[in-house]
C-alpha cells in the first residue's frame, strides 16, 4: 500500500574510501541506488535522490542536489525535505544494502508523533541515516546549519526523537540491516 511518505535515498557522498562512486556499484541484478530506491518504491508516494550527479538517476524519482555543498549529510536531507511534498520522510544511504521495506515501514509507524526516529546499533550507536524525519524539522535543521554545526548526531539530539531498538522489530531479519559499504573490502565480502 502507497503512503503519503517520500523515500529519500542519500547517494551524493564522496565515496572517498571506496575510491568509486558507491551508488552506482553492481548490487546484485542492479545497482546500489537502484537497490535502495527499489526498497522505498512499493510503499512511498514520491522519491528523491539527494545528489548533484546526473548519473544518479531513477524513473521517476526526483534528483536534487545540496543546498549547502561540503557539509555531509545534513545538507542532503536538508535540501530533500526542502524539495519534499509530504510530511513524513524515510531517509535511507544508498550503501545500505541490508535494509528491507518492512523495516522501514516499520521504522515509519515508530516516528509518528515524532519529529524523528532512528535505530540504536546494537553498541548504543545511532543511525542517522536510516530515518524518518517529519519536514517540520527543516527550521531546526537550518538554524543548525547556519551555526555551523553539521552533524546529525547533534542534530538528532535536539529535537523530539524516537529512538527505536532492534530489539523491537516485530521478526524481522535485522542481521545486515546496519551493514554500510565504506571501502572495497566491504563490499566484496557481502556482494551477492
Amino acid at each position: 500500500m502507497v503512503l503519503d511518505c517520500t523515500g529519500i535515498v542519500l547517494a551524493g557522498g564522496e565515496s572517498r574510501r571506496m575510491g568509486k562512486d558507491k551508488a552506482l556499484l553492481p548490487w546484485g541484478e542492479r545497482n546500489l541506488l537502484e537497490n535502495a530506491i527499489l526498497i522505498l518504491q512499493p510503499f512511498c508516494c514520491d522519491l528523491i535522490i539527494s545528489s548533484g550527479n546526473p548519473a544518479h538517476h531513477f524513473p521517476g524519482a526526483l534528483r536534487v542536489s545540496d543546498e549547502f555543498p561540503g557539509i555531509g549529510p545534513m545538507s542532503g536531507i536538508y535540501s530533500c525535505l526542502n524539495r519534499s511534498r509530504t510530511e513524513d520522510n524515510l531517509v535511507i544511504a544508498a550503501d545500505m544494502p541490508g535494509l528491507s521495506a518492512d523495516i522501514l515501514r516499520f521504522l515509519l509507524h515508530q516516528g509518528q508523533g515524532y519529529k524523528a526516529a532512528v535505530f540504536i546499533r546494537p553498541e548504543g550507536m545511532l543511525e542517522p541515516l536510516c530515518g524518518y524525519y517529519h519536514r517540520e524539522i527543516l527550521g531546526a535543521m537550518a538554524k543548525f546549519i547556519k551555526r555551523g554545526e553539521y552533524t546529525m548526531h547533534s542534530f538528532i539530539a535536539s529535537v523530539r526523537t524516537r529512538l527505536v531498538k532492534t530489539e523491537e522489530l516485530p521478526g524481522l531479519n535485522t542481521r545486515n540491516m546496519f551493514l554500510n559499504l565504506n571501502d572495497h573490502e566491504e563490499y566484496e565480502s557481502h556482494r551477492p
